[in-house]
């Protein structure tokens, strides 16, 4: 039973995946997405069900359109793969699949929760690679939705957020909602002011709706962690590009380290937190 339902919600992650690189660009061009048909970037040619499977039909056409054979943009593939991978990385890490098949309402909350994350994590990266910004389209009303889950934490199943490491000392802050802000406030400002001195150069504005997104997902504590690495990532990732093409001023999108950090954080916080803090004492 359970593997049927790591398929049957694999299959459906890697459905929306295909639903995200399909309206990506419509996004970008101010398009219908939800009525419009897909079709080849290229000879416009209305695609049919066999041409729509996620994963496999990119592997089984080689990259190409059925009808006039030009490569279809690769992000289409690896956007539909990492949400899939995402999926196996919250089932396995985050939830109980056995406590879902037997209707936990915790565990199947909490799943929902994580999988929209991912969803909006995934989706955002490939349109920052792609376009460098970030659209509110799919960020403010996941906002929205997720103030009002952290607002009525203590109506939904136990659990549903149990993944937010606790204050020990000062319980009162460990309300999801007070969690959110007491990460997303201070690091706004930060991000604001970051913005306001390089004239926007250095920080966009969905950055700033960032900062909110990943105090929502992550709790405070996370978020901090998450933050630090993304800047450690960056770092290394941009030194790294500007040696090899030696491009002074070269644009690189900040959100896909901000999600990296966010989600090593969130899987990996406590063996990195133990070996930093044994790095520290000795």
């Amino acid at each position: 039973m359970n593997e049927f339902l790591y398929v049957a919600v694999g299959v459906l992650w890697a459905i929306l995946g295909s639903f995200a690189s399909a309206i990506i660009p419509r996004i970008r061009e101010k398009q219908d997405f939800v009525a419009a048909r897909s079709e080849c970037p290229n000879c416009h040619h209305e695609l049919g069900v066999f041409d729509l499977f996620p994963i496999l039909s990119y592997a089984s056409l080689l990259g190409k359109c059925r009808y006039c054979q030009a490569k279809i943009p690769p992000y289409h593939f690896y956007l539909e793969l990492s949400m899939v991978a995402g999926f196996l990385l919250i089932a396995m890490k985050f939830v109980d699949m056995t406590e879902i098949v037997a209707g936990n309402r915790g565990e199947l909350a909490k799943l929902i929760f994580l999988l929209v994350s991912m969803f909006v994590t995934v989706a955002f990266t490939a349109y920052d690679l792609l376009y460098l910004e970030i659209p509110d389209e799919f960020m403010i009303p996941f906002l929205i939705i997720v103030f009002f889950l952290l607002s009525g934490a203590q109506f939904l199943p136990p659990g549903t957020f149990g993944h937010f490491v606790p204050f020990t000392d000062y319980e009162f802050l460990n309300l999801p909602l007070y969690q959110a802000f007491l990460w997303g406030l201070p690091i706004f400002i930060f991000f604001y002011l970051q913005r306001l001195v390089s004239n926007g150069e250095w920080i966009g504005g969905g950055d700033l709706r960032v900062a909110i997104f990943m105090g929502f997902v992550a709790g405070a504590k996370i978020a901090w962690l998450g933050l630090f690495l993304s800047y450690i990532i960056g770092s290394v990732v941009g030194v790294t590009l500007l040696y090899i093409y030696k491009q002074k001023g070269m644009q690189v999108p900040f959100w896909p380290f901000l999600a990296c950090g966010l989600w090593i954080a969130l899987i990996w916080n406590e063996p990195i937190l133990s070996w930093y803090l044994k790095l520290v004492i000795v």
